[in-house]
């Protein structure tokens, strides 16, 4: 059985980059590795997939950060605010009612965005 390559610097960054939202899948078409071995390197690097039942998780302050926000200014100016892009902040004000629930009863601690 031949080796595979060792990783590169930038293959590392963008599995940082991108693991904690892109499917293993996914970035075995853009690194051209195999599924298991993405998920084995980020295990070693560290990095957590955050993306669960189809939508990424993010921390409780930001959905509530984002409500408030949204019941002042449109969702064009949440997402300068939040420095994150306008569908991102619809998505955080659409999904939040779900998400709170979710994790207050699974107690989950998630990845922090810069607020």
């Amino acid at each position: 059985m031949a080796k595979r390559p060792r990783w590169t610097w930038e293959e590392d960054r963008i599995l940082e980059d991108l693991y904690p939202t892109v499917s293993a899948n996914e970035l075995s078409l853009i690194l051209g590795r195999p599924p298991e071995g993405i998920r084995y390197r980020a295990c070693r690097l560290g990095v957590e997939a955050v993306k669960r039942n189809g939508f990424v998780k993010y921390g409780k302050d930001q959905y509530e950060r984002a409500i408030t926000l949204y019941a002042r200014m449109p969702a064009r100016e949440v997402g300068e605010r939040m420095g994150i892009s306008t569908d991102q902040a619809k998505y955080l004000v659409r999904n939040a009612p779900r998400a709170l629930a979710q994790l207050q009863k699974d107690n989950i601690v998630t990845r922090r965005m810069p607020l």
